[in-house]
């Protein structure tokens, strides 16, 4: 296991990878998929997780207990579109993130190669 640990100094601030000896992770998931018509479909996702260092008896950097996607899938033989949103929950440095996403376009090329 990697965990990133950062180093400030006066004139620089880096982040440098440190080898984890032991350690210990365990969560849930739950997914949930609703077929809402012939071509969309409703998903929603959630995991919790408990990533500890065994051997510092610390929460692992960067690793939040919570995330969820939730999204709308049209999928038609001619075209694909995926509208989906992303939480990752507050990682041991204290920061929440949010990621929205929008995909589209065509799901198999009409068209041959020579």
């Amino acid at each position: 296991m990697i965990r990133w640990e950062s180093t400030v100094s006066t004139t620089s601030f880096t982040y440098q990878p440190i080898n984890i000896d032991q350690a210990r992770i365990f969560g849930a998931e739950l997914e949930m998929i609703r077929r809402l018509g012939k071509y969309v479909k409703a998903f929603f996702n959630y995991t919790w997780q408990d990533a500890q260092n065994t051997a510092s008896n610390t929460v692992i950097t960067y690793s939040p207990k919570n995330k969820y996607n939730l999204g709308l899938i049209f999928d038609h033989p001619a075209l694909s579109i995926n509208l989906s949103q992303r939480f990752v929950g507050e990682p041991t440095i204290g920061r929440v993130n949010y990621v929205l996403r929008l995909y589209c376009g065509p799901v198999k090329p009409r068209w041959k190669r020579a």
